[in-house]
């Protein structure tokens, strides 16, 4: 196949696939960040056609240290990760696209590997307009929820997992990996920073 031809089906496949926490402008999206994997003939090059024909390919796997502790190694699978975003059709883009971006950005999006499956909810705006700015993120029982600056009472909130909301907005990553946070606590987007808060009596407020 040609590569754009590869890179149109696989676009396809993932609408058809996914369809359920991806809209068609994400869908987009992910063919152009996946595009320099498929014409650079990087590793992720066979992997990703495998997935598009249904084949077998052998796994990658990548080893870090997470956290200051230098003793806390995590290794992480291509082919967990993908089986963990979605058990039913393992999602091979989605963990290449995150693995290849661990390379270019080491340790903060490995933490997205920790939670990458989890669902959460988030203006549509912020999956579809890369110039869209998350004002506000909310923990509410345990499921997170992201706002945009003109979110309203009307807008119809996108069911999606942490992964793809994380990617658009790395400097989220620290405060909702913070599994030490209450229901009720908040991210809220100040003077071009995000600040914490917890919700409780004697709150404290911390920039990420």
């Amino acid at each position: 196949m040609m590569d754009q031809n590869i890179l149109s089906e696989i676009e396809n496949k993932i609408k058809v696939s996914y369809h359920d926490t991806m809209p068609p402008m994400y869908c987009a999206a992910m063919k152009e960040a996946l595009a320099p994997l498929i014409t650079e003939n990087t590793v992720y090059r066979i992997p990703l056609i495998s997935w598009l024909v249904g084949q077998e390919f052998d796994d990658i796997t990548v080893t870090r240290t997470l956290g200051e502790d230098a003793g806390e190694n995590a290794c992480w699978s291509l082919k967990e990760i993908a089986g963990r975003i979605n058990p039913k059709i393992p999602n091979v883009p989605a963990a290449v696209l995150l693995f290849f971006l661990a390379e270019e950005t080491p340790l903060t999006i490995e933490y997205i590997f920790l939670m990458a499956e989890q669902f959460c909810y988030a203006d549509p705006v912020l999956l579809e307009q890369d110039d869209a700015v998350c004002t506000l993120a909310l923990l509410d029982k345990s499921v997170w929820y992201f706002f945009a600056e003109n979110s309203s009472d009307q807008t119809q909130m996108q069911s999606c997992q942490l992964w793809q909301v994380l990617l658009q907005y790395p400097e989220l990553i620290d405060a909702v990996s913070d599994d030490t946070l209450p229901d009720g606590a908040s991210v809220s987007y100040q003077d071009g920073a995000y600040e914490i808060y917890t919700g409780e009596e004697g709150e404290f407020h911390e920039t990420v």
